[in-house]
C-alpha cells in the first residue's frame, strides 16, 4: 500500500513548467542593471543642479533610473533599460556592462534567453555626496 501513495520519480522536465512573469523579469533586469558606473536615481532626490532640472522633467514624466521595459515570450525576452551613469564613465562602457549583466542574470535567475538587450544612458549624475546648505 505504501507504494501506491509514493509519488513517481520524474525527470525535472517532466514534473511541470515554470512561467516567469514580465514583472519578475523586470525586477531581475532592474537589479542586474546596478553595475559599477551606474546609479539608482529617484526624481524626488536629485544630486546636482543639472540633475535637479532633469529631475523636474523626470518627476513630471514619472521617471527614475534604471527604467525597464521588457517583453517576454516563453523562455525568451526583449529588454530595454535606461540607466543613469556616473560622470565621467563613458556611455559605451556603461552600456556594455549593463547589457552583459542583464543577459547573464536572465539566463541564471529566469532561465531565459535575451534576444535583445537595448541599453540607453539617459542621464549622467555626479558621484559627489549631496551637500546641505546652512542659513544663519
Amino acid at each position: 500500500m505504501a507504494d501506491t501513495l509514493a509519488p513517481e520519480r520524474l525527470e525535472a522536465g517532466e514534473r511541470g513548467r515554470l512561467v516567469v512573469s514580465e514583472r519578475a523579469v523586470s525586477r531581475i533586469v532592474e537589479a542586474a542593471a546596478a553595475v559599477p558606473g551606474t546609479r539608482r536615481t529617484s526624481s524626488a532626490n536629485p544630486r546636482t543642479a543639472a540633475a535637479a532640472v532633469s529631475g523636474v522633467v523626470d518627476s513630471v514624466l514619472g521617471r527614475s533610473y534604471p527604467d525597464v521595459d521588457c517583453t517576454v515570450a516563453g523562455h525568451r525576452a526583449r529588454v530595454k533599460v535606461e540607466v543613469a551613469a556616473v560622470w565621467p564613465v563613458p556611455a559605451p562602457q556603461v552600456a556594455a556592462r549593463v547589457q552583459a549583466a542583464v543577459t547573464e542574470a536572465l539566463d541564471h535567475y529566469a532561465g531565459m534567453t535575451a534576444d535583445d538587450v537595448s541599453v540607453v544612458v539617459a542621464t549622467y549624475v555626479t558621484d559627489q555626496p549631496e551637500t546641505t546648505r546652512r542659513v544663519l
